[in-house]
Formats: structure tokens, sequence, C-alpha cells
């Protein structure tokens, strides 16, 4: 993915060096992508850096500080802190760019894993049921049932059932 600061000094060149409508069209595009993430031409230049908060979501560190790791390398993992009774909030000294980099790419991931995420919770129960048979030993009538299970659907929970443990339950009294 192509940090955004790259990005801007991009369009920034070609506004200054293209031919007429494409200059036009680059400044353009500038003013527009500078606007959406707040920013200046002069905080593309700045290099002083400040200290910057995120609000991580529970559970979803591990996302952040991957994509820390990518934009920055993993030697900066290290530059992360959070204060004392601050659970979900992190903290890092950067530049506007880097910050505005960092909270794209975070932003993206945080929504694109959520969504991954509830759609695997939802078909997890169906299969756990399937994976250890939980389903009535009696006969069951042949009947139409309302609901009908994508095939798509059955493909995903068959899969989740592949990986879940083969762990089976042994009965404690054996019928006679």
């Amino acid at each position: 993915m192509e940090r955004i600061i790259d990005r801007l000094k991009k369009i920034y060149e070609l506004s200054v060096r293209g031919e007429e409508q494409e200059a036009l069209a680059a400044k353009h595009a500038l003013d527009k992508l500078l606007k959406k993430h707040t920013l200046t031409f002069g905080d593309i230049s700045d290099e002083s850096k400040k200290e910057r908060c995120f609000k991580v979501p529970s559970g979803t560190l591990l996302i952040f500080l991957q994509c820390y790791g990518h934009l920055f390398g993993k030697s900066r993992i290290n530059d992360i802190y959070r204060y004392k009774g601050e659970r979900n909030k992190w903290y890092a000294k950067l530049t506007d760019v880097d910050c505005v980099d960092i909270r794209s790419l975070f932003d993206f991931h945080l929504k694109l894993y959520t969504k991954e995420k509830k759609a695997v919770l939802k078909n997890f129960d169906s299969a756990y049921v399937f994976k250890h048979n939980l389903y009535s030993q009696e006969p069951v009538e042949e009947q139409e049932y309302e609901t009908e299970v994508i095939e798509t659907d059955f493909v995903k929970i068959y899969e989740i059932a592949q990986g879940l443990s083969d762990i089976k339950y042994r009965r404690l009294i054996e019928n006679h």
C-alpha cells in the first residue's frame, strides 16, 4: 500500500511539472486529498514529531501493532507506549503525515477485520455442532424447512469445523 505522503508528493510534482490540463487535474486532486486528511502542504514537508493518541478497541491491539509495523518497520514497534490507567489508548511520536498514514491504514483494517470476524462468528456455532455431531439421535421426519443453507455458507461452516479440535465426549455411565 502506497503511503499517503508519497502519493501526495507525487501528485504535487505532477501539478508543478505536468502539462496544462494534467497539472490542473493534479492540483485539484492534491487539494482534495489534503482536505480529506486535514493537512496542508506545509504539513507534508514538516518532519517534527508530536505525541499522537490512538484509540484501539479491545481485542484489536494485534491489528494496530501489525499496521504500525507494516508502515514503519518492526524496529519502531517499541516506540508505541501507553499511560497507566488508559487501557485502550496507545501513543507514539509521529509527524502529521505518519499519523495520517497509520490512522488511515488502521481504520481500513479495523473495519475489514470487524466485518470478517463477524462473518466467521456467524458460522462458528453451526460449525461446532457439525464437527461434534450434536444432532438428535431420533429419526427426523422429512419436512420442508423455511431456511435454506446456502452452499457457500456450508463450505465456510465445513472449513471452520475442520479447524476445531477432534476431542470427543465419553459418557461416564453406559446404558445397558
